[in-house]
């Protein structure tokens, strides 16, 4: 009875094809408990076309495919790009860089504000939910974001300022680590917002990698955000939206960089797994610090966020990596949050629902 309800939970949530199909695929991996059937039977039902449609008709206008177990086992990879949803640019031309343009390829772009004034960017990965840097979300006052807009202090008939709902911060958030300046420590939040966002071209999520994402060393990314420029000596905030190619620095070599410009004893890591380094070679055209701007990575198509910017020696020392927090490494933290605060289930079915290894546990709403 438990089943067949949860069964009908999902299926009112996503329509009887989406439910039917959840179930045909349950189903195929309970009895085979095999990878290669599980694959073979849902990745024919589930298959690139059919998404958009699904897609299209869920109450959100989006459908979250949760945690790595559905990622990877029960759909093919070219599945997973969803670009009718997230990580899809509607401009491509990395010439044009007038306002409207930057909108349109960086659609998941947030600006995070605080009493109305801009404190940091974020990053849209729901059509409720904004992923950003911790130490941006701890002033305890009235949250807002803005979407839809290049301009960091300018509404334009593209943009929304929608109310912050609820702020979450990783427990293990750390403003410092160690005895000095070196870096933050678990340095993630999320803001729900207080209504969902209707995607069109100026607004759209972002795909978020899986747990298995590997970004290679020197592989290009671009950063974007609303950065700083320099002049006269000085640092004032860019009024659009800005983009900038960076290439993943080894972190290994990173480590022992900042263990000599620190004068930390190398006993002490510095750079650990849940960081980025990145070596950018222009940062007085582009000084990004401390605000959260994403690091973000194409594949075949699709773009993905694998970074938040987070810490870093300051725009005064351009030869200092600047450091992202690894997105990746806080999936299980991301979905855990999305799924907790999402599903409209009774406790009891909640926890069944949890804990069941299979694809149906790990659909939300979002």
């Amino acid at each position: 009875m438990l089943l067949m309800a949860l069964i009908s939970q999902f299926t009112d949530l996503f329509g009887k094809r989406l439910g039917a199909g959840l179930l045909r695929c349950w189903v195929c991996s309970f009895q085979s408990k095999t990878k290669r059937l599980f694959q073979s039977a849902c990745s024919s039902w589930l298959s690139h076309q059919q998404w958009g449609s699904i897609l299209g008709k869920s109450p959100s206008g989006t459908l979250s495919i949760t945690r790595r177990l559905f990622f990877h086992q029960a759909i093919p990879h070219q599945a997973l790009s969803f670009s009718s949803v997230c990580g899809f640019s509607y401009e491509q031309d990395p010439t044009l860089r007038d306002p409207e343009t930057m909108t349109q390829r960086w659609p998941w772009m947030v600006s995070v504000r605080a009493d109305g004034i801009h404190v940091c960017a974020g990053t849209l990965i729901a059509s409720r939910w904004v992923l950003a840097v911790a130490h941006c979300l701890t002033q305890h006052v009235n949250y807002t974001v803005m979407v839809g807009s290049p301009w960091i202090d300018r509404v334009t008939p593209s943009s929304s300022n929608i109310l912050v709902l609820q702020v979450i911060l990783n427990r293990r958030f750390r403003p410092q680590r160690y005895w000095s300046w070196t870096g933050r420590a678990n340095n993630i939040g999320l803001l729900k917002l207080q209504k969902r966002l209707k995607y069109n071209k100026y607004v759209r999520p972002i795909c978020l990698p899986g747990l298995d994402y590997v970004l290679e060393d020197n592989s290009i990314c671009t950063v974007t955000g609303w950065g700083y420029p320099k002049v006269n000596g000085v640092w004032p905030q860019f009024q659009t939206i800005q983009e900038k190619e960076v290439v993943i620095l080894n972190s290994k070599k990173c480590d022992d960089f900042y263990h000599r410009f620190s004068g930390i004893t190398s006993l002490v890591q510095i750079i650990n797994s849940q960081m980025i380094c990145v070596k950018d070679g222009g940062r007085e055209q582009f000084c990004y610090e401390e605000t959260g701007e994403p690091l973000v990575c194409s594949l075949e198509g699709t773009w993905y966020l694998v970074g938040m910017m987070s810490w870093g020696a300051g725009c005064k020392k351009s030869e200092a990596p600047p450091i992202f927090l690894k997105v990746s490494a806080y999936q299980t933290w991301i979905w855990d949050n999305l799924i907790g605060k999402s599903l409209a289930l009774p406790a009891p079915s909640r926890a069944l629902l949890l804990a069941l290894p299979l694809p149906l546990s790990l659909l939300a709403t979002l």
